[in-house]
């Protein structure tokens, strides 16, 4: 039997895990992953921010992964991958455990480049609730911003940290916003 471990749920994990089970049903797939969550709406973090959205948990929804025969570990890490044995090392609640697999798929996302710069002040990005918990607890009224990248979710905060008194500017590499889009 074909046993699929997936690292990661985010889009590609749970696009992952949908592709394997159409091309198997009877696949044995495992997704283990760090979050207490399942999915989140990531482009959602600015309107929260900006009010338009009550809180983190409406960006969250559940992927219903018993109901499509799919194991999902969450709340854990994985420490170890044996590539040689077809093992995946992962702690839970301070138990180790381990899952053999025929076929591994990595989708741990990625994490947002901060390029070095000397600043007094301080460095957000928008990737995550605990990231944008943080730039909710510094948003002061009448004090400035810089936004580094006028992609649709930097433009997004820009109108949010404007919208709550912040003097905002945005800057990119590129002339003008969604340069492919003309």
């Amino acid at each position: 039997m074909e046993k699929i471990v997936i690292i990661g749920l985010g889009a590609a994990g749970f696009g992952a895990a949908l592709s394997a089970k159409k091309q198997n049903r009877a696949a044995d797939i495992s997704i283990i992953d760090q979050k207490d969550f399942d999915l989140m709406h990531q482009c959602g973090l600015p309107f929260v921010l900006e009010g338009k959205i009550k809180s983190f948990s409406d960006l969250m929804y559940s992927i219903n992964a018993e109901r499509m025969g799919i194991k999902l570990i969450s709340n854990c890490n994985v420490y170890e991958i044996d590539f040689n044995k077809k093992k995946v090392h992962y702690e839970k609640n301070g138990k180790k455990e381990e899952l053999h697999y025929t076929k591994l798929i990595i989708a741990t996302g990625s994490k947002p480049f901060v390029p070095p710069m000397q600043t007094k002040n301080r460095i957000f990005t928008v990737n995550s609730i605990s990231d944008t918990k943080e730039i909710q607890k510094n948003i002061k009224k009448g004090e400035s911003a810089i936004i580094i990248g006028a992609s649709a979710v930097g433009l997004e905060v820009a109108v949010a940290l404007t919208k709550k008194g912040m003097k905002v500017k945005v800057f990119d590499m590129v002339e003008s916003a969604f340069p492919k889009s003309i």
